[in-house]
């Protein structure tokens, strides 16, 4: 049986999916070019529609909106405040579509099975960045996999507009 087929049949306990799951996709201790990821044999699970250049694209072009709010001088407090104001003109609640969904890292971790768990029965509203009209996990890849272990479609996301950010300051 295919994993696929296993999460759509709903009949697997979503702990022991995701640990099948690490184990048959996590096969390798990767670093995926950086040293801090620390990655270990079948306690992850690779994120396939992660693409560096473009989560490189997406956090520079953040980045030089918040340039335009004065972020380069300001303190850690002031980025903060920055970087709500900025988020907030952009972003509205939606229902978004799970598979519809990007990642901006390269894996998600599952060594820990109570960790697990918990995700996995916790629902969080997650955030997500409209860039180039896609849909990329800003924050919350853990609770998209466990909204995904649950069998849901869709997921709660806090989406901020980047594309019209982008016109707006750059």
């Amino acid at each position: 049986m295919k994993i696929f087929e296993v999460i759509e049949d709903r009949s697997v306990d979503p702990v022991d999916l995701a640990t099948r799951t690490g184990k048959r996709y996590g096969t390798q201790q990767k670093d995926y070019g950086y040293d801090s990821s620390d990655t270990i044999k079948s306690k992850y699970i690779p994120l396939k529609s992660y693409d560096d250049d473009t989560a490189d694209e997406i956090d520079k072009e953040l980045y030089d909106v918040y340039l335009e709010f004065g972020w380069k001088d300001s303190s850690p407090t002031e980025r903060v405040a920055i970087r709500k104001k900025v988020d907030a003109e952009a972003s509205s609640m939606q229902a978004v579509t799970i598979n519809k969904l990007k990642a901006t890292q390269p894996f998600v971790r599952i060594e820990d099975p109570e960790v697990l768990k918990n995700k996995i029965n916790t629902t969080k509203v997650i955030t997500v960045i409209k860039f180039v009209n896609e849909l990329y996990i800003r924050d919350g890849h853990h609770a998209v996999l466990a909204a995904r272990l649950r069998g849901e479609k869709t997921i709660q996301a806090k989406v901020i507009d980047l594309d019209y950010l982008v016109e707006k300051y750059l």
